[in-house]
Parts: C-alpha cells; sequence; structure tokens
C-alpha cells in the first residue's frame, strides 16, 4: 500500500494531475476494449450484419442455402468473424490485370 500524502496544490496543477488521470484511465480502456474486439470471434446474426454489411433477411438467406458459413445450435445461428472475412475475400472479383495474367499463363503452359 502507498502512503499518501496530502499537500495543497493550485487549481492549474490540479487540472492537469486530473487531466492525466483521465487519460490513463482512457487509455487503459481503449486497451482492454481493442483486446475484447479482437477476442470477439463469434457472434450472432447482428454480428454478421455488422461484419458483411448485408442485411439480416439476405443473412438468413444466404445461410438456409448454405452460401454463408455459419453454425446453428437450436433456433440460434452462430457466425466466425474469420469465416466471414473469407467468405467475402473469395467473393473478389479478379482485376483486368489478373486476368491478363492468368491468360499469359496458360498460353506459356500451353505452348
Amino acid at each position: 500500500m502507498q502512503a499518501v500524502t496530502i499537500t495543497q496544490i493550485s487549481a492549474p496543477e490540479f487540472e492537469t494531475l486530473l487531466e492525466n488521470t483521465v487519460r490513463k484511465v482512457l487509455n487503459a480502456n481503449k486497451l482492454n476494449s481493442n483486446l475484447d474486439s479482437d477476442s470477439e470471434d463469434i457472434g450472432d446474426i447482428e454480428f454478421a450484419h455488422k461484419i458483411t454489411g448485408k442485411s439480416i433477411s439476405t443473412l438468413y438467406r444466404l445461410s438456409s442455402t448454405g452460401g454463408l458459413p455459419c453454425s446453428k445450435r437450436g433456433n440460434k445461428l452462430y457466425f466466425s468473424r474469420k469465416k466471414l472475412l473469407q467468405w467475402i475475400s473469395e467473393g473478389e472479383k479478379p482485376t483486368v490485370e489478373d486476368l491478363v495474367n492468368r491468360t499469359n499463363e496458360h498460353i506459356l503452359k500451353s505452348a
């Protein structure tokens, strides 16, 4: 336990002390919330909505047809952040440069 010393301080010194204390608390909370968001790997339909930007009805439809990776327990759907991000990246369309490179590779292999 630390010893506490009581002394008189000026108003500006008190404001500085208070500001520094608040900054420390806010920074500690910010670090904790970043850790929490990293550990939030599984979520419900709202979680999937925030990650994908798709409407809830679209997410339900994609889930029921097997078009969207999810797990189901009882009546509740669960989504993995990692799998949703992978699903999004798999839907990426190739650029013209990608198509040209693939064509050139195919021509070289065929020759």
